[in-house]
């Protein structure tokens, strides 16, 4: 983190995609509020394109009203302490800015649907809440949710070639990822999960129960993939995890 202002400050913004969030950590009590602008600038300043995170230490009972008051793509004026390079803490909402022509033109270009196209995959368009790339696509005869992130300097073709490995032995990854996840948590299903009266479901039951959703892929090589569970364990998903290289990893079970 660079040099701190020590001096109260005021900076304008565009509140990221994300908008705010607040996570407690060990104090039932004390929360952390936080959220990011990017675009952003001093009052006055040029504007900084990387992004500034903003917070506040605070009671459980203020985490909605400034839940409330920050939303995202707005451009929002903060009167700030303590800020560097990457962090500020926050004093006070100020208001949101529209007479900003240069941040109110850059939360409108957020806004509009980026979109790539594939000759595979189709168009997937950018969901900048989470910073990937989605769409739907057909995997062993079911349609399913694809997200792609982009690698760290927002390329998505690394990502896409991982992508195009499994698809394009799709059968046979698929035959992988269900015997992993039956291998992993089948004794689990019998030994904990069993209705009462319910026969102990066998490694072609477990298997054949299993319906893909989504499929999650990184341009490090690494995988999700989440499946329904067909009852096996109440209605909860099955994600199986790994990478390229290594093939299936881990098998959990989820929501």
């Amino acid at each position: 983190m660079g040099d701190l202002k020590p001096a109260e400050t005021v900076v304008r913004g565009v509140v990221e995609a994300g908008g705010p969030g607040a996570a407690n950590f060990s104090d039932e009590e004390c929360w952390r509020f936080h959220f990011s602008i990017q675009p952003w600038r001093d009052e006055g300043g040029t504007v900084q394109m990387k992004p500034l995170t903003i917070f506040k230490m605070v009671q459980h009972a203020e985490v909605d009203q400034l839940m409330n008051a920050v939303d995202a793509y707005q451009v929002i004026r903060l009167r700030v302490r303590n800020s560097s390079d990457t962090e500020a803490e926050l004093s006070e909402i100020l208001g949101v800015v529209d007479d900003d022509s240069e941040l109110n033109d850059a939360a409108a270009r957020l806004q509009e649907p980026q979109i790539y196209q594939d000759e595979t995959f189709g168009a997937l368009t950018l969901d900048r809440t989470v910073d990937w790339f989605e769409g739907r696509i057909n995997w062993d005869g079911t349609e399913v949710n694809l997200a792609l992130t982009p690698n760290e300097d927002g390329a998505l073709e690394p990502t896409i070639q991982v992508a195009k490995v499994l698809w394009d032995d799709h059968s046979a990854w698929a035959k992988r990822i269900r015997e992993f996840a039956t291998g992993e948590l089948l004794s689990l299903k019998n030994a904990s999960w069993l209705d009462e009266d319910e026969a102990e479901v066998s490694p072609d039951d477990f298997s054949s129960r299993m319906v893909l959703e989504s499929v999650v892929i990184n341009a490090d090589g690494t995988f999700e993939f989440t499946h329904t569970d067909g009852d096996l364990f109440w209605g909860h998903s099955i994600q199986v995890s790994g990478d390229i290289e290594n093939g299936p990893e881990a098998a959990d079970i989820a929501g």
